[in-house]
């Protein structure tokens, strides 16, 4: 057994590791609050409302999804907070007049 993992751990694994049992069947008992994430490639309208679907490409999972926009909770990414950590850190080091002027 891996030192940091405990009965209780929270962890993350794809569904292809699970042994048992088969992950086609896995899916079929999986419920409604399972969550995924995914990119959204585009939007769709549905109906009069603009841009009411997104349709979202999840890794695993080999067709796009359509999900209502309204249902999206926004993830912010590793990669999104290292850049803006960045920029943040850099305004900090700009002495205040030159920060004004930008």
């Amino acid at each position: 057994m891996h030192p940091s993992i405990q009965p209780g751990t929270v962890a993350a694994f794809a569904i292809g590791d699970v042994l048992c049992p088969h992950a086609g069947e896995v899916m079929q008992h999986a419920g409604p609050e399972l969550r995924v994430r995914g990119r959204v490639l585009y939007f769709s309208d549905g109906g009069t409302a603009r841009d009411h679907f997104a349709i979202v490409e999840v890794d695993g999972i080999h067709t796009p999804l359509i999900v209502p926009v309204a249902n999206l909770q926004v993830e912010r990414h590793a990669e999104t907070d290292r850049h803006a950590s960045a920029v943040e850190a850099a305004a900090r080091l700009r002495p205040e007049h030159e920060a004004a002027s930008n």
